[in-house]
Formats: C-alpha cells, sequence, structure tokens
C-alpha cells in the first residue's frame, strides 16, 4: 500500500503542535515519517524537511519546544526599506478575497512585494542556520506560489534547488516575510493558496493519504480553513482515496499562528492528540 502525508501550514503554533503530533504518534509505534510522499506548506514544510533529514521524534522538544530559543531566530534580522502601510494593505486585501484563484492570489503576492519586512538574504539565511546541512529527502514536497502567476509551485529534490531557500519561500507569508527569488522567480507562502494542498496527491496513484491539519476554529479565519481542508478531503474521497484527517483536539486560530507564547503548549497537546489518533491513523498506514 502506497500512502501520502500533508503537513499544512500554522505558524509557530501550528509547526509544535505537528512536531507534537509526530512524537505522539512516534511513542504509538505510527511513524509518519514512512509516507512514500509528504507534501509541506509552511510551517509543515519545516517539520517535513527537519523530519525527513535524519531528526528523529525524540529530538523534536529540542528544536521546537525549549523555552530558551525559537525554532526560527529572526530577532536582529535587517530590514528592507519597504512601506509598513502596505503590510496593512496585503492583509486586507487577504481577508476580503471568498474564493482564491490565480489572479486573487498574484494579486495579494505583487501587493505584498512593497510590505516592510526583513530583507530577503536575512530571511533564507534564518532558514539556512535551522536546516544546516539538510538536503532534499526523495519523499518530500514543498508548496510555494509564483508571485507573478498565482499558481502553486510543487518543489521536489528534482528541481534541484536548496532547500533553505525553497523552505523559506513556502513561509514567505505575505506582507509579514518576504518574497523569496529562485532561479529568477519569486515566491510566497503556499498557504496563500491553501493551508493543505492536499489537492496535489490527487492524481499522486496512491492508496492513502493522512492529512495534519493544525489550525481552524470557529472565528471566521479559523471556518475558512477548514472548509479550504474540507473540500480537499473531499476530493480525495470522492477519487477513492482513503483519508484520515487529524486536527488539535483543542482548536488553534489562525489569528494565534504566531503567538510564541503558545507553542510550548502546542508542542505538548500535540503529542496527546497524536497518541490518540494513533489507531486510527495506523489502519490508514497499514500498521494497525
Amino acid at each position: 500500500m502506497s500512502w501520502g502525508l500533508v503537513l499544512a501550514g500554522g505558524g509557530v503554533t501550528g509547526l509544535a503542535w505537528e512536531a507534537g503530533v509526530i512524537v505522539g504518534l512516534a511513542d504509538s509505534g505510527v511513524d509518519l515519517t514512512s509516507a512514500d510522499v509528504v507534501v509541506g506548506t509552511s510551517a509543515g514544510s519545516i517539520v517535513g524537511s527537519l523530519v525527513l533529514g535524519g531528526i528523529a521524534p525524540s529530538e523534536l522538544a529540542g528544536l521546537v519546544a525549549d523555552p530558551e530559543r525559537s525554532p526560527l531566530e529572526l530577532n536582529g534580522k535587517s530590514k528592507n526599506d519597504g512601506d509598513g502601510g502596505v503590510n496593512a494593505q496585503v492583509f486586507i486585501r487577504w481577508m476580503s478575497v471568498k474564493e482564491f484563484d490565480e489572479s486573487s492570489t498574484s494579486a495579494i503576492a505583487q501587493l505584498s512585494l512593497g510590505s516592510r519586512t526583513m530583507t530577503e538574504a536575512a530571511w533564507v539565511e534564518a532558514f539556512t542556520e535551522e536546516l544546516g546541512e539538510r538536503t532534499w529527502a526523495p519523499s518530500l514536497r514543498i508548496v510555494s506560489v509564483d508571485v507573478e502567476t498565482g499558481r502553486r509551485k510543487l518543489w521536489s529534490a528534482a528541481d534541484s534547488a536548496p532547500l533553505p531557500s525553497v523552505v523559506a519561500s513556502s513561509c514567505a507569508v505575505p506582507g509579514v516575510f518576504p518574497a523569496v527569488e529562485i532561479d529568477g522567480t519569486k515566491y510566497v507562502d503556499g498557504g496563500l493558496w491553501s493551508p493543505t494542498s492536499a489537492d496535489l496527491l490527487l492524481d499522486a496513484g496512491l492508496d492513502a493519504v493522512v492529512v495534519v491539519s493544525p489550525l481552524g476554529g470557529s472565528d471566521p479565519m479559523g471556518v475558512a480553513f477548514n472548509r479550504s481542508t474540507d473540500r480537499e478531503v473531499a476530493e480525495l474521497i470522492e477519487r477513492g482515496i482513503d483519508t484520515e484527517v487529524l486536527r488539535p483536539q483543542t482548536p488553534i486560530s489562525p489569528l494565534s499562528a504566531f503567538d510564541d507564547s503558545q507553542r510550548i503548549p502546542a508542542f505538548e497537546a500535540g503529542i496527546v492528540d497524536g497518541k490518540a489518533a494513533a489507531e486510527r491513523l495506523g489502519r490508514v498506514v497499514g500498521v494497525a
């Protein structure tokens, strides 16, 4: 049986929760890193790069749940000369979109190019420092959005692009972090199109898919995240792909995605949620 894993976006809080889920499942005998294909978006691209790059589940706590350090060191990074007013415009435009397509996605991404953020070089450097010498795992796929076209780019080892640059592009939230240029094309956060992009596995020839999706809740942004994920999951199921979704038992709102005070509690909650879902997900991946 072949199966795929989707690690969704979620900011620092979602990253910590996803890492906790991997730990909780591993403690229960379910190894998510054994997936044939792993699609990571934004925070999910960081988690995927780490665990497929040789970080054992037992080491994740030291990387994402250390109270003395954040997963990414961004303090003191140099800033660009963008306009801080554009940052707010990007957020307003983003929140006004009812249904994302290439046109609306590109418009937001292009507007964000004028925002006040750290420099692109400093942003990529942060990922180089975090990922170290890790390179592409054969099963890893990462989602970014092409600024000009608004289309998703599904990266893999075959693209021969530096892993830190690709992960940085997937995490480049418009209006918050800078776009990243790779081979002459600028890219931003894959989550601008979808928090999960699980639909990119529709034609991957898989028997099963596990979607790990940290963000949701009852506020408008949370509802939108849930709706997007549910729609993609429905498409997979309609295609005959056995699909399971794992969400936090206590919802994490997109509005708290970058609340570092919630990072360690989210990691601990992820461990609990992973253990609780072990039997259900183990059935899908063939270990229960």
